[in-house]
């Protein structure tokens, strides 16, 4: 027969078939091409299928691109070229070639050997093949072997190639009885185990599989950067367990997962997983002690290369709608005791728990929603793991597979270190809210209540009842007792500011109680504008505003309004004691450099300020203490100046009033004017100072107030009274001519600390008043 229909071959069978067969035979056959068939019978009806040889019952069907769906649910046979021959009471497929997906089939046999009896239902494939990996695994995953090793398969992903042997005994009257026994054997593939684990590169081994158990007597693979060795088995409750061992250096962490802090690691360090699959359910186990392992990140996660810290690590997910979950456990051998949980279920958010250095028998506290993290410590140097992450920024986000919201913080810390300052017994609690942070800080220096929003730049609203900045210490020759000054060179400056809305009850400045603080500031129109900034002490007060542009060339401006009720006192807050006794004083103007406001640009900056003070007395200074005041007690001018005045001058010089402006350009600062008035002297300045260089080029006219003196002395010295009188006029008349013959003016140069004084000569007579 020639050009026979392949799917039309259930009708030819006799009917002493079995009615499963029968079946069988009609659904299995989906497509085939049939050049040629041919029937042979010889022998009595009634002896059919003629088992004792007295008969002949022979079909042969040559089959082209057929296709053969053997069974449900199992992928089906494509491509055959073969030939399916009915002999006697049995059925025998034969096909040289197929393909199941992109795997080539050789050797394929489909035996049935008894068509018309009990056994009839029961078939055998038989077979070989050769193709990818991957085909192999898609073979597995949709058929109804990866239900039996509980879908070990199904998240697995491989690149390479491999060879097949497989037999397969179904029952067609019960297919999910089928019996299977197979060996793959692979060779340089790549594979994926379990999502979120490195490659395997260069896999080898042979894989062992029945309908319901896998085993591999020996595996190998390059695995975290060094060879690994991996042995699988199935236990007696049906688990498929993998054991693996190996080596992992750091280099190969820091490709695998890309997270900032494993390139701070290096070396390498053993470790061994055990993997579980059972039932849809997965579960990993790592351990490792890590020695042979370094850190350089801060403390305390620093470690040396010998020290050994016991790592734990199990990820469990069981399947379903029950939550999958990783635990990590750092022994207390590390010195840093620390666990971690974290739980995430199919139909709900993600949610854990960190604690640093708990106590071993306290309970992980889990966030209801995101992360919790708890933290004791001794000390702790946030700076150094702000650097650390600075570092690190630009870099991605970190977070590689995984990400999850901090939601909330608890910490006690004996001692820390965080923007150059020590706060001592701090405590934060803080927790997340839908738009930012709500936090309490208790410390030593700071306490008080935090509410951070995340919008745009940020917005910080902050209530202190305490808040000091800056290191307490001693003011000394040519230096300043502003701690913070040497931390802020080495900040970089901020990109942006967040809105600010803050009050401090007691504010504290390098040790100086400076009184209440307030500050206001906004983002608007591509500005940082600083709406308010007032400091209110019993002493005086300052106030001002400003603005800091942000887009284009970076500049801030400064307005401020200084009113001072007592200059000595309002001085020794600012840490010079006993500088001046009394007075009164104003400063105020508009400063403005290149830059942002946390830090002034000295060569760009640049304004105009007016002083003002009355009724004080500079007192006896040091050199270089209070630096731009020593130059106002003109301590720095020869002895002579002093004339018959020791008495004044050695506790200070007096003044009845100080004025005068100051211009500001890059950085230095010029006045023509600024003049002191008191009762032994009237002084004249001009000239410049250099702010950053702190040096000075200064040219100062004393004039000694002598009229009044002289008649009080003449009178005194029981000279004619009436003399006295006539002279006092006489100096008025003649305009000071007295005065004026002891004026002088003095050339000041070098550093504030240091100044060199020269004497000019005779001072060019004040104007008249």
């Amino acid at each position: 027969m020639t050009r026979a229909e392949g799917r039309a071959v259930w009708r030819y069978l006799p009917r002493v078939v079995g009615q499963e067969t029968h079946d069988w035979v009609r659904d299995a056959i989906r497509r085939a091409e049939v050049p040629e068939a041919s029937l042979r019978l010889r022998g009595a009806l009634d002896d059919f299928p003629f088992r004792d040889g007295n008969g002949e019952f022979r079909v042969a069907i040559r089959v082209v691109d057929g296709v053969l769906d053997y069974a449900e649910g199992w992928p089906p046979i494509e491509g055959i070229f073969g030939e399916v021959r009915f002999i006697g009471p049995g059925m025998r497929i034969e096909a040289p070639r197929g393909r199941i997906f992109g795997v080539a089939l050789s050797d394929v046999v489909v035996d049935m050997p008894e068509l018309d009896t009990a056994l009839s239902d029961l078939m055998t494939i038989t077979g070989k093949a050769a193709g990818s990996t991957a085909d192999f695994l898609r073979f597995v995953s949709q058929s109804p072997v990866s239900a039996r090793i509980g879908g070990f398969t199904d998240g697995m992903r491989a690149e390479g190639r491999g060879t097949l042997d497989l037999r397969l005994e179904m029952p067609l009257e019960n297919v999910d009885e089928s019996r299977v026994a197979g060996e793959y054997r692979f060779g340089a593939n790549r594979l994926w185990l379990v999502e979120g684990l490195p490659v395997l590169e260069g896999a080898a081994g042979r894989l062992r599989f029945t309908e319901d158990s896998l085993s591999m007597p020996e595996g190998r693979a390059q695995f975290l950067g060094a060879p690994a060795r991996i042995t699988a088995r199935t236990l007696d409750d049906g688990t498929v367990r993998f054991d693996a061992g190996g080596v992992a250096s750091a280099a190969a962490l820091s490709a695998a997962w890309e997270l900032p802090l494993l390139a701070h690691l290096s070396g390498s360090t053993a470790w061994k997983a055990q993997v579980g699959v059972s039932a849809g359910s997965v579960h990993v186990g790592v351990e490792s002690d890590l020695a042979g392992l370094a850190s350089s990140l801060p403390a305390p996660l620093n470690k040396n290369v010998g020290e050994s810290w016991p790592l734990n690590v199990r990820f469990d997910a069981p399947g379903g709608a029950a939550a999958r979950s990783l635990k990590l456990d750092l022994a207390e051998e590390s010195g840093m005791p620390l666990r971690a949980e974290l739980r995430w279920p199919a139909d709900g958010p993600m949610r854990g728990g960190l604690a640093l250095n708990a106590a071993p028998t306290a309970a992980l506290r889990l966030a209801e929603r995101g992360l919790r993290v708890e933290g004791h410590f001794d000390a702790l140097d946030a700076d150094a793991w702000r650097r650390t992450f600075d570092a690190e920024a630009g870099g991605g986000d970190g977070t590689g597979a995984l990400s999850l919201q901090v939601a909330e913080l608890s910490l006690q810390i004996g001692r820390l270190q965080i923007f150059g300052q020590t706060l001592n017994g701090f405590a934060l609690h803080g927790v997340s809210d839908a738009g930012g942070w709500k936090a309490r800080i208790d410390s030593d220096r700071a306490t008080g209540e935090l509410d951070w929003r995340d919008s745009g730049a940020g917005a910080l609203h902050a209530r202190f009842e305490r808040l000091s900045i800056g290191q307490a210490r001693d003011t000394e020759e040519g230096g300043t007792n502003e701690a913070t000054a040497a931390v802020a060179d080495t900040e970089a400056p901020p990109r942006r500011l967040p809105a600010l809305d803050v009050v401090a009850e007691q504010f504290v400045l390098g040790g100086r109680e400076l009184g209440r603080l307030e500050v206001s500031a906004r983002n608007r129109a591509g500005a940082w504008q600083l709406e308010q900034f007032g400091l209110r002490n019993a002493d005086g007060q300052l106030n001002g505003s400003g603005e800091w542009r942000t887009t284009g060339r970076q500049s801030t401006r400064l307005d401020f309004d200084l009113q001072v009720e007592d200059i000595g006192r309002f001085s020794q807050r600012l840490g010079y004691d006993d500088v001046v006794r009394g007075g009164k004083a104003t400063l105020g103007g508009q400063l403005r450099w290149q830059g942002a406001p946390t830090r002034i640009h000295y060569p760009t900056l640049a304004g105009r300020m007016e002083l003002s003070a009355e009724a004080g007395q500079f007192n006896k200074l040091e050199p270089g203490v209070g630096r731009l005041l020593g130059i106002l007690s003109l301590q720095a001018l020869p002895r002579r100046i002093t004339l018959d005045f020791r008495d004044v001058f050695s506790a200070g010089f007096a003044f009845d009033g100080i004025s005068g402006s100051i211009d500001v350009a890059d950085g230095v600062m010029r006045t023509d004017d600024l003049e002191i008035r008191g009762p032994a002297a009237r002084v004249r300045m001009r000239g410049s100072a250099d702010v950053e260089a702190e040096t000075q080029d200064l040219r100062v006219a004393v004039q000694p107030t002598l009229s009044e003196s002289v008649a009080i002395g003449a009178a005194a010295g029981l000279l004619n009274p009436v003399a006295g009188v006539v002279t006092y006029l006489a100096q008025k008349a003649l305009s000071d001519p007295i005065e004026k013959l002891f004026a002088y003016e003095y050339e000041i140069t070098g550093t504030w600390a240091d100044p060199a004084v020269r004497r000019l000569g005779a001072a060019q007579p004040a104007p008249a008043e």
